[in-house]
């Protein structure tokens, strides 16, 4: 399968994170720890991701400190199995 864009490393690693657990709502906090990148790269990232359909951005609940969760929509996983990243241990 190929992708209709250009995915960089840090976008699929992202990607592969929210695929790790498509169900669960994610914070782009604890996809910044978990990816070892900075929350502007990862804010950037699933902006991005948003807009081509692959992740899509929840309402954001009171008192969250306006911190939306996002989730990986079936687009998103699709391309997340195409361009899996390995992980260090497999």
């Amino acid at each position: 399968m190929t992708t209709p864009q250009r995915i960089t490393m840090q976008a699929k690693l992202v990607l592969n994170e929210l695929n790790r657990d498509p169900d669960k709502a994610h914070l782009g906090i604890d996809l910044a720890r978990k990816t070892l990148l900075s929350r502007s790269t990862v804010s950037e990232i699933l902006a991005r991701l948003v807009t081509l359909g692959w992740v899509e951005r929840l309402s954001v609940d009171e008192g969250s400190g306006n911190r939306a969760p996002h989730k990986i929509t079936p687009a998103g996983i699709r391309i997340a199995e195409a361009t899996i990243v390995p992980r260090e241990g497999r």
